[in-house]
């Protein structure tokens, strides 16, 4: 379980940067709707849960 949790956090961080590479490259008015969905499932930043508990 540990290996997907990893490979999904990996997996999530390129979809970031490429999302973040459009935003950059065309705008943001494209994307904003897809941001703030996938932000939704986006833990706090300062959040001190351990990954393994999920």
């Amino acid at each position: 379980m540990k290996q997907v949790r990893l490979q999904a956090e990996a997996d999530y961080r390129l979809m970031v940067e490429l999302v973040n590479a459009l935003v950059l490259i065309n705008g943001d008015a494209a994307y904003a709707t897809f941001i703030d969905h996938v932000n939704v499932f986006r833990p706090p930043e300062n959040s001190n849960q351990d990954p393994q508990d999920c």
